[in-house]
């Protein structure tokens, strides 16, 4: 899947309480449950949606895994 897509599909998700990778990973749950994304398909790099959200790499690596622990 291409980064500008999920950048338009996940809107503004960073707003909320909680720690950042945290409201990451849900939002991304949530497109998955949606049908947005499909399960299994292949996210984009960490590196480029750190760069497209302006965050760490490190809080896109902590939602993955996350994502990863909750299948």
């Amino acid at each position: 899947m291409e980064i500008q897509q999920i950048v338009h599909l996940l809107g503004p998700w960073s707003t909320g309480k909680g720690p950042l990778y945290r409201r990451l990973a849900a939002a991304l749950q949530r497109l998955i449950q949606r049908g947005d994304v499909a399960p299994g398909t292949r996210l984009p790099a960490e590196r480029l949606l750190a760069t497209a959200w302006g965050i760490s790499r490190s809080t896109v690596i902590a939602a993955y895994q996350l994502l990863e622990q909750e299948q």
